[in-house]
């Protein structure tokens, strides 16, 4: 019986089809191909893998995906058999390590403490002898001058700063006028005192004049800077044309997990045509015309929604029984910009 290798070779070869142009139809790296042609299973990803890339194959060489996942599955066996792949994990390994994956968080940042935990340890030995071996050795060498801790420095920084700190008198302090000297002028008989017998009073003292205060005003100060008026922002207005564009694009039988699975050129009546398109730049809301013609006339409109910047969409004709003819379809956007197109033939039997 012909292992899986020999049968996806053989269908290829007699469809004219090179690995090169398989791999581009059906987006699977080129040295994928060859291990599947090759037989040389341990040279691929995985099993899910593996059986996703042998179905884009069978769609590609329009086969019955199930027939060749089948056949993939006893070469598969057959290689496990023979010691040329290693066998499956048994199902209590892929318990244990479901049961790894599913651990608690918490369990998991316990484990990353333990193991970090003398990684900082070390760190923190390293800063500590960092600060505390040159303070020794100021020790050792002038014990004097290493007591004169930063401590004490800051306590007379924030001293004097303290002091520092004192709000001085703004206000003008009051000036006292000196007194008049006394105007000498001559004495009269009625200012002389009375003779008392021997007996003199003592004399009043003078009364002194109140002392007069100049009122000063307060020193003018400049007037507090007002703030200035911020500048008004420009508003750009928002850009009206549409900035859709279509980055690939193309027309097949077959659409798998979004993509298209293959590119064709000739299709028969009853086949079905997928149109199919990659979006760029759109925004939720957008919308991209699907345009089907025959012969330079409308066939009908496919009226696409748009869901983001990078957004994949197709659409689906079959071909009826009068569909003989040059087919053309295209990508439109809301204001009937020509994004993309392709042509087709449709003949009567392929």
């Amino acid at each position: 019986m012909p292992s899986l290798g020999e049968i996806l070779r053989t269908m290829r070869e007699s469809r004219g089809l090179s690995r090169e142009e398989l791999a581009e139809q059906t987006r699977i790296r080129l040295r994928h191909l060859e291990a599947l042609e090759n037989d040389s299973f341990h040279e691929l990803p995985g099993k899910a893998f593996n059986e996703g890339f042998v179905r884009l194959c069978a769609v590609a060489l329009e086969v019955d995906p199930d027939l060749l996942i089948k056949a993939y599955r006893e070469e598969e066996e057959r290689q496990i058999i023979a010691g040329k792949l290693p066998e499956p994990p048994s199902t209590i390994v892929q318990l244990k390590e479901q049961i790894e994956r599913r651990r608690r968080p918490s369990e998991r940042l316990v484990d990353g403490l333990h193991r970090v935990a003398p990684l900082l340890a070390l760190a923190g030995l390293v800063m500590a002898a960092f600060f505390i071996v040159p303070r020794l050795r100021a020790w050792r060498s002038d014990p004097r001058a290493a007591d004169a801790s930063p401590s004490s420095t800051r306590v007379e920084v924030a001293a004097v700063s303290d002091g520092a700190a004192q709000e001085p008198d703004l206000l003008p302090k009051r000036q006292a006028i000196p007194d008049e000297p006394p105007t000498s002028r001559p004495v009269s008989e009625a200012d002389k005192p009375p003779a008392t017998g021997g007996i003199s009073k003592a004399a009043d003292p003078p009364v002194q004049a109140p002392e007069k205060t100049v009122k000063r005003s307060p020193p003018n100060r400049p007037p507090p800077d007002r703030p200035q008026p911020r500048p008004a922002r420009l508003t750009s207005p928002l850009p009206t044309e549409s900035l859709l564009s279509v980055s690939e694009s193309g027309v097949g039988s077959a659409i798998v997990h979004r993509e298209l699975a293959d590119h064709k050129d000739r299709f028969a009546v009853g086949e079905k045509v997928f149109f199919w398109t990659r979006v760029l730049g759109g925004r939720k809301g957008d919308r991209i015309d699907h345009v089907w013609k025959r012969n330079g006339r409308l066939i009908g409109i496919a009226s696409l929604s748009v869901g983001g910047a990078h957004w994949r969409t197709h659409s689906l004709r079959i071909m009826p029984a009068d569909c003989a003819g040059s087919w053309v379809v295209e990508a439109r956007d809301e204001n009937d910009r020509l994004l993309a197109t392709h042509s087709f033939e449709c003949r009567q039997s392929n």
